[in-house]
């Protein structure tokens, strides 16, 4: 069954969701800067998926205000010339820097379908972080490899440690969760 109509419908809702932090990131302070950067850029690579399927699954996002700064490989030009355009498409991004190299190898193809599942899955993480601890999801690093997610960063409580392994243990294709949360 192809999950990746769902994956990016949900990706996309939950920026949809947050757009209020991003409209009001302008007149607030760094926290709030930080999390609408965090949550543009989880838009954009939502629609880096959509555009580009699962060649996208290299191209790392970093967004800072209105920039987005694309870097990973693809493996065609093809691909890093839509890619800008893909960043472009999602709302608040006017610039795009566009650092994507084009690399072709054997296994690509098999390795990127892995990569994109680890990937999507840790982002489905870390939506349900964010919508059970807010800000505080931050501060914490998620890795996800063959449905094992880890958990890395710093909490204020032992509770909202607990409270993170809980949300991350609820998201569907998670096996196992690793909570190294200090």
């Amino acid at each position: 069954m192809n999950r990746k109509p769902i994956l990016v419908m949900a990706m996309f809702t939950f920026a949809l969701l947050l757009d209020p932090v991003v409209a009001r990131a302008d007149d607030d302070t760094s926290g709030v800067q930080e999390l609408a950067d965090t949550v543009q850029g989880l838009a954009v690579r939502a629609m880096l998926v959509d555009r580009l399927g699962v060649d996208a699954v290299r191209i790392n996002v970093s967004v800072s205000g209105r920039e987005a700064l694309l870097s990973g490989t693809v493996p065609n030009v093809k691909l890093k010339r839509m890619a800008p355009d893909a960043a472009l498409s999602v709302r608040g991004v006017t610039i795009v820097r566009n650092e994507i190299e084009v690399v072709n190898g054997p296994g690509a193809i098999h390795h990127a379908e892995r990569e994109l599942r680890n990937a999507a899955l840790a982002i489905k993480v870390r939506a349900a972080l964010f919508a059970e601890l807010g800000r505080t999801a931050m501060t914490i690093d998620v890795d996800a490899v063959d449905g094992v997610v880890t958990l890395r960063g710093s909490v204020d409580t032992p509770g909202m440690s607990e409270l993170a392994t809980r949300a991350a243990s609820s998201v569907n294709g998670v096996k196992k969760v690793v909570n190294i949360l200090g």
